[in-house]
């Protein structure tokens, strides 16, 4: 059946070994999307631009760790990727 399929055999195996195990051929794929920024540090960051609009990300990043000591630490790029932080009016 690998040959057929053109996959190797532990391939093979595990996906006949799924099918009987649980009923499915396929691996779900995907699963929840790990935020790293929650609404705390959002709102924290929103707040940190509106009062100082020239911070570069090294230093929001700083005054975000700064004020929320207990929230995971996230890089500048995270904080890039959270367009809400810099939707500033």
């Amino acid at each position: 059946m690998a040959r057929v399929l053109g996959v190797a055999r532990g391939t093979a195996w595990s996906i006949i070994r799924r099918h009987i195990e649980f009923g499915q051929v396929a691996r779900r794929r995907g699963g929840a999307h790990n935020q790293k920024m929650d609404d705390d540090m959002v709102q924290m960051c929103v707040t940190i631009v509106e009062a100082h609009p020239e911070y570069t990300l090294t230093q929001i990043n700083r005054e975000l760790r700064a004020e929320l000591p207990d929230k995971p630490q996230v890089c500048g790029s995270t904080i890039s990727k959270s367009a809400s932080c810099f939707m500033v009016n």
